[in-house]
């Protein structure tokens, strides 16, 4: 059995991020994820301090919060169970147009009465949908767009 060569012929290890930071920058689909998950992020973190304003100052119900919260997160839970299957069948991109315009519906919804609890928790289920779809498709791009050379 042949012996492995010494570190001395192996040379200097380079730091990953020198490696991979070229190989990612070169991905195309490395700027799209970047722009994605900023967006979705955004959204995610503005609407937890509007549901707060929401609640108090639009629908003066402070107890409306969890209902709110709940309704928005569970269907992102369920949702993801059903991210696979859709994209499967329609792939990645039609896949996350289909929550955008799930999530746009999900404004319009609550804009129809913005002063009604169940007009809000409807629209909030139905963004929840949206929200959970375009999380779960950009986490499986994150993973394509971090493979160097796609």
């Amino acid at each position: 059995m042949k012996q492995p060569e010494k570190p001395e012929k192996w040379g200097k290890a380079r730091p990953w991020i020198l490696i991979s930071a070229p190989a990612i920058l070169k991905n195309k689909y490395f700027y799209f994820v970047a722009a994605l998950f900023i967006l979705a992020l955004s959204i995610a973190s503005g609407n937890g301090s509007m549901t707060v304003y929401y609640c108090g100052n639009i629908l003066k119900d402070m107890d409306m919060m969890t209902p709110l919260s709940m309704a928005l997160t569970l269907p992102v839970i369920i949702g993801n169970c059903f991210v696979p299957a859709i994209v499967k069948k329609i792939g990645h991109q039609k896949t996350l147009i289909l929550s955008s315009i799930l999530m746009l519906v999900g404004f319009l919804i609550v804009a129809i009465n913005p002063h009604s609890g169940t007009f809000a928790i409807v629209g909030m289920v139905v963004r929840g949908f949206g929200n959970g779809a375009i999380f779960a498709c950009g986490f499986a791009l994150a993973a394509i767009a971090s493979l160097p050379g796609i």
